[in-house]
């Protein structure tokens, strides 16, 4: 079968070389940022937890309850903010986290942190969420510090990102039985195209398919029609209380009611009631696809202690199915640790590429004595 295009006198293997070609210059500076950091997000709550060097107590004896630590940072935060959340130490030598975030959404770069320890009480450390290494890493990787307009250049990126991927692909399936210099190549030039053919191949999966569900961690909103009401957290919004502690049940009441619901969970996180009447209790279960941070969620009313909503991915329909993995599949702890570690390397891969397919471009256009 010929693969002359119909539209002129290239063929439509040339005609991918030089698209794969020109993509890779023009945007691999972008692809091989990505991807990098990416890379480094992998383990990112791993490398936070080793970042915080003042650790708390062996978590020998309970601990002081929720409220009591909630209270302990109010005093601590200087300008008078009530708490917004609590996330309590899962483990031994954790800290438990009390935030202040100047909105509702819990992942604010604003967002003032009281690290305690959740046994004395001591506060270990303040700092604010959004200058912290992998919270700043986060933002670069997912709007490139733009917001919203940064989420549709990561978007189309990820898109050319596939396309480069898969030309790769296509430029080396004939190929593809030809021998393999990875060291003692007949010249350099050999060697940058085998290194670079080897790579883009051996890493195209975790590549392209970080890049696909790139796009719908990006641009959620664009495709939550396929989860229905089962996949939003919460699709109600009860009257705002006066006060945050009148006729409140408490955080640790909430925790509980949440808890008793689903009492294999592991409780990650309590979102306070303020503005909104009721805790908002995250949690994470066994077998659930959101291995790191969890897909479970219970509104708490905070006046009763009335369960007002039920997020709970293990009973999601298909579609909802579909999106609540999107997240795990691309940092590939779906897999657990070897496909995070997959992924790892296929976002080193992307820097990799861009050094060796340039340094490639660039000594082709050396006169040959050069080369």
């Amino acid at each position: 079968m010929s693969d002359k295009l119909p539209w002129g006198h290239k063929t439509l293997r040339a005609w991918m070389r030089a698209t794969h070609g020109w993509l890779g210059l023009v945007a691999g500076a972008l692809f091989g940022t990505l991807g990098l950091t990416g890379a480094i997000l992998v383990f990112g709550m791993e490398i936070s937890r080793v970042t915080v060097a003042e650790m708390s107590s062996t978590l020998a004896s309970p601990g002081l309850s929720l409220r009591e630590l909630v209270s302990i940072a109010e005093a601590a935060e200087p300008s008078d903010r009530r708490a917004t959340a609590i996330a309590p130490a899962l483990r031994a030598r954790d800290v438990a986290t009390v935030s202040f975030s100047p909105s509702y959404f819990h992942y604010h770069p604003d967002r003032l942190d009281v690290l305690l320890d959740p046994v004395s009480g001591d506060v270990i450390r303040q700092h604010v969420y959004g200058q912290q290494p992998i919270p700043l890493l986060f933002r670069l990787h997912a709007h490139l510090f733009l917001q919203d307009s940064g989420f549709w250049i990561v978007s189309i990126a990820a898109l050319l990102l596939v396309l480069t991927s898969l030309g790769g692909l296509y430029l080396w399936w004939p190929t593809r039985r030809a021998k393999v210099h990875l060291c003692n190549a007949p010249s350099s030039g050999r060697l940058l195209f085998d290194w670079h053919r080897f790579i883009g191949v051996v890493f195209a999966l975790p590549v392209v398919l970080a890049s696909v569900t790139g796009i719908f961690v990006a641009l959620p909103q664009y495709f939550t029609f396929l989860g229905g009401p089962h996949y939003s957290a919460f699709a109600f919004a009860p009257e705002p209380r006066a006060s945050m502690w009148e006729g409140d049940i408490g955080p640790d009441a909430a925790a509980r009611t949440a808890s008793a619901a689903f009492p294999e969970a592991e409780l990650l996180l309590v979102r306070m009631p303020e503005g909104t009447g009721f805790y908002h209790v995250v949690l994470r279960q066994p077998g659930e696809p959101r291995k790191q941070f969890g897909g479970t969620r219970i509104a708490v009313d905070a006046s009763n202690g009335d369960v007002l909503a039920v997020r709970d991915p293990l009973r999601f329909p298909k579609g909802a199915s579909f999106l609540e993995w999107q997240y795990p599949l691309h940092t590939g702890e779906i897999f657990g640790i070897a496909g995070r570690v997959f992924m790892l390397l296929g976002g080193v891969a992307l820097p990799a590429l861009l050094v060796t397919g340039a340094l490639r471009w660039y000594r082709r256009r050396l006169p040959r004595g050069s080369r």
